[in-house]
């Protein structure tokens, strides 16, 4: 199971030097654009590389193709994990471009490797542990997702209940049902309708939740994380999501899972006794969510069969 098979949910925005020197210059006027490079990773929005004659020398442009509430979301957490969180700080933000006219942001480059690309072994689970723990570290009054300002305008129901609800939309309702098959969906049904009360005892502290807390999200530096990137999807909700995320496979081996454990409890954060069995069916909003999307890929949906053959197991 790995998102480098995932083809992209759409074609990244395709733009010469000349159009990122544009972009650039409408956020700092006076630099001087040596050359740029494609950020590997990600499956929404456009990330390049851009290199500066002068200071600070090398920034991350940001094309978001997605809905720009996501972006201005996405720039006010920027803002207010600063010091807190390993974040890059946003140089500039523009609702939109006059290039491509998509929303962009040009944000700070933090040096770093993918946490894919060490893998569980080559990665230092207590420093992710440490870093959830931050994250999970910022309350809110409710679950649900941000609206303008990162209020939650409306609660939503992230137990049992809700995610019964949830799956009749996707799975019976919707397409992924099909995509599943029917009989395993109505198995998934029934194992949620038994055992999804479990996900009450994450529940008690609705808290900052990343959203796409995975290993391609997460750049490590010299044991580290230097960065957390990709925050359009953040929420306020249950721990147990991001856990649930970051140890899908190949990155749920015994001892990284037990490193960022450890961690996480002596940053301060809380995790309930079954914790790994809560976070595997709190993933499963996520996988019920691809598989009722329109046309998704082959490699995106066999890894949706084998993570619910994982949660019946």
């Amino acid at each position: 199971m790995t998102r480098a098979r995932w083809r992209r949910f759409r074609p990244e925005v395709a733009v010469d030097s000349r159009q990122v020197a544009a972009i650039v210059r409408d956020a700092l006027p006076d630099a001087v654009v040596t050359g740029f490079a494609r950020v590997p990773g990600g499956l929404a929005n456009t990330n390049i590389a851009v290199c500066l004659a002068g200071p600070p020398g090398r920034v991350v442009l940001r094309i978001y193709q997605r809905d720009p509430a996501d972006a201005a979301k996405e720039v006010a957490l920027a803002g207010r994990l600063q010091g807190r969180v390993a974040v890059p700080a946003v140089l500039h933000f523009s609702p939109g471009n006059a290039v491509t006219g998509h929303p962009t942001a040009m944000m700070e480059w933090r040096p770093g490797t993918r946490l894919e690309l060490l893998g569980p072994g080559g990665a230092s689970g207590s420093a992710v542990g440490t870093a959830l723990a931050a994250i999970h570290a910022i309350e809110f009054p409710v679950h649900g997702f941000f609206g303008a300002g990162l209020v939650v305008p409306e609660p939503v129901d992230l137990g049992r209940d809700g995610m019964l609800a949830y799956l009749r939309r996707r799975l019976i309702d919707g397409p992924g049902g099909a995509r599943l098959g029917g009989d395993v969906a109505a198995r998934l049904m029934r194992r949620v309708e038994r055992d999804g009360h479990i996900l009450e005892t994450w529940l008690a502290r609705p808290c900052l939740v990343h959203g796409d807390f995975n290993s391609s999200n997460i750049l490590m530096d010299a044991g580290e994380v230097s960065a957390v990137v990709d925050w359009e999807f953040a929420f306020s909700g249950s721990p147990a999501s991001d856990f649930g995320n970051l140890l899908r496979a190949p990155m749920d081996t015994p001892n990284f899972a037990g490193e960022v454990a450890a961690a996480y409890v002596a940053a301060g954060g809380f995790m309930p006794p079954g914790w790994r069995r809560v976070a595997l069916l709190a993933d499963l909003f996520a996988w019920a969510d691809f598989l009722g999307r329109p046309a998704p890929d082959e490699a995106l949906l066999s890894d949706a069969r084998e993570a619910v053959r994982a949660i019946l197991a």
